[in-house]
């Protein structure tokens, strides 16, 4: 049974099946979505949190944005920006970028490894 869906260019859309609410959203889709087909985050969080009640896995958003060449910084202003555009209880957005923030400290930036 489908859910709902987001939509990714012309004709493409990306459907949510039952099966996957019962387990986190993979960031590293959420984040192609936005940069590879240009989804705009505050909407697929929009979907994802507010409509289907979905989890998120930040941290697999935050390590294919590193893979991309993302700083932790730009990564906690998108995500920021998305989820007040998306109407995500402030208590909720707190919780999610201390969250993120924590694994980024705890998890170095790879640029900032030495060789």
């Amino acid at each position: 049974m489908l859910i709902g869906t987001l939509p990714v260019r012309r004709q493409r859309s990306f459907r949510i099946h039952k099966s996957m609410l019962k387990k986190p959203f993979p960031g590293d889709k959420l984040f192609q979505l936005k940069a590879t087909h240009g989804v705009p985050l505050e909407n697929s969080l929009d979907i994802l949190m507010n409509q289907q009640s979905m989890k998120i896995d930040w941290v697999g958003f935050v390590n294919e944005a590193r893979k991309n060449e993302w700083w932790d910084f730009q990564i906690i202003e998108v995500v920021e920006q998305a989820l007040t555009d998306a109407t995500v209880d402030q208590l909720h957005i707190g919780h999610i970028l201390g969250r993120m923030r924590y694994y980024m400290l705890v998890n170095r930036h790879p640029a900032m490894e030495q060789k």
